[in-house]
């Protein structure tokens, strides 16, 4: 484990080394992801790449873009999606799951037409 100056002038922890990966195998399915733009430290930012472990947590952030995945767009690191369909729980086990967005969609339209008064006032109060 070092600390060490990244590019943007941050003090960055890096936590692993290749000894490391050697003896922790889960770290193997560790990530270098990279894209047109990085938003850091406030600013869309170009030249970085994110070396992420394969629970999705970030290791380091530095500028080695030899062998990342390259994305179209833009990264965002931490950034949480957290919005909700709260009009959608009562429909939860409902629709099986790995079969398709345009069959939950018909599945959603199916079960909201042939629900009864009482299960959408019931619905409506969640």
């Amino acid at each position: 484990m070092r600390i060490e100056n990244s590019p943007w002038g941050k003090r960055t922890l890096q936590l692993f080394d290749s000894h490391s990966i050697a003896t922790f195998p889960y770290l193997r399915r560790m990530r270098r992801l990279s894209a047109d733009y990085i938003f850091l430290d406030g600013k869309f930012q170009t030249g970085f790449s994110l070396l992420v472990s394969g629970e999705g947590k970030i290791i380091s952030i530095d500028n080695e873009l030899e062998r990342a995945e390259f994305f179209e767009g833009t990264l965002i690191p931490g950034f949480v999606n957290a919005h909700c369909h709260l009009e959608l729980s009562h429909l939860k086990g409902l629709i099986p799951r790995g079969t398709g967005l345009a069959n939950f969609g018909k599945r959603v339209v199916t079960l909201r037409e042939n629900a009864d008064e009482g299960f959408r006032d019931t619905a409506a109060k969640i």
